[in-house]
């Protein structure tokens, strides 16, 4: 493992720090000769039995949820509308369920690989709008960088043949903020608590 990979204790405490803590880090996917990298600038933590926007809402263990009881460093990617991958990466101790989402990032290498799967365009063939929603969202994120179903259960900075998705320290520390989580109003009070995380100010300083 190379000095600025993230190691797998990083991933072995609280969702939340690690939420927040990820925010500045990189994330690198490479497929052959293909590679594409961002900056991480928004996620989503969810942790433990009484989450009721967690996929493992009251013990619940199925054949989608059951990495997130398993090590830390791990990939939970799932289906959202049948079309959309989101990416999780799971944190804490084995047994109990916690997984970080994540929800955007600044694109930094690949950006006309990035450009093609999600526009079929050229980076200058985008709009402003078009440039600047690249990354953004967790189901652009996932298919800017080139994230599929196949990925599900793999280890962060493990090598499968000629793939890889890393997470590396950039040696950035943004200042951040944390608010409610969305699209999890199904879980009444647990949809208000602040366990979204995203970086001050924009991004465009970095």
């Amino acid at each position: 493992m190379s000095d600025n990979q993230l190691s797998k204790d990083f991933f072995e405490r609280d969702a939340h720090i690690v939420a927040g803590e990820l925010l500045g880090k990189v994330i690198e996917v490479r497929d052959g000769t293909s590679l594409c990298s961002a900056v991480i600038s928004e996620t989503e933590s969810y942790s433990g039995f009484d989450d009721k926007a967690s996929h493992a809402f009251g013990g619940r263990v199925t054949e989608r949820n059951r990495v997130m009881y398993g090590e830390p460093g791990v990939i939970y990617v799932y289906l959202v509308y049948g079309m959309h991958v989101l990416l999780n990466i799971v944190t804490g101790s084995q047994g109990f369920p916690a997984a970080v989402l994540i929800r955007s990032a600044l694109p930094k290498d690949g950006t006309s690989i990035m450009s093609e799967r999600r526009f079929g365009k050229r980076p200058d063939q985008l709009t402003v709008r078009e440039m600047a929603s690249l990354a953004k969202g967790p189901g652009n994120l996932t298919k800017a960088l080139g994230i599929t179903m196949d990925d599900y259960g793999r280890q962060v900075n493990g090598i499968y043949g000629q793939r890889s998705i890393l997470l590396l320290d950039s040696g950035l520390s943004p200042e951040y903020y944390s608010s409610p989580r969305i699209g999890v109003d199904y879980a009444k009070e647990w949809a208000a608590v602040p366990w979204r995380f995203c970086i001050k100010d924009g991004f465009s300083k970095f």
